[in-house]
């Protein structure tokens, strides 16, 4: 049986005893016709698994970035110069700090020989989540 169907027979099963059949038969009409203008969705109750691992979190960010309209280039950009930053300091996000993100910065350069530029854009991308991150609840 399908949701609609669950639901009319469900107001009928309530109604019996207390209407006579004429007017249980002219609200089985009604909900019929009338419910036959939507689409119907049982709601989903049970409690929602929050995901506060760091690619959890990660990935939360780039669904509110591809909302935004960002290309997936960019979003691309986001998830793995972030992800790169965290799996390197192997620290929880909320420990996570300002001279953190300096010493490996640092190291890119020094180990890596990375631009300035390059450094730059990863610098950004950092800022852009850990600015998010603060203003989620």
């Amino acid at each position: 049986m399908n949701i609609r169907t669950n639901l009319i027979q469900s107001v009928i099963g309530a109604l019996s005893g207390k209407a006579d059949d004429k007017i249980i038969d002219l609200v089985q009409d009604v909900l019929i016709i009338q419910l036959n203008r939507y689409e119907l969705n049982e709601r989903c109750t049970e409690v929602a698994i929050r995901d506060d691992t760091a690619e959890g979190i990660l990935g939360k960010y780039i669904a509110t970035k591809r909302i935004e309209g960002k290309a997936e280039t960019t979003l691309r950009r986001y998830r793995e110069q972030n992800l790169a930053l965290i799996t390197y300091l192997g620290k929880h996000l909320n420990k996570i700090t300002t001279n953190d993100i300096r010493f490996y910065l640092s190291v890119k350069r020094q180990r890596d020989k990375v631009s300035n530029r390059t450094l730059d854009g990863m610098r950004r991308c950092y800022a852009s989540f850990f600015k998010w991150r603060h203003n989620q609840p």
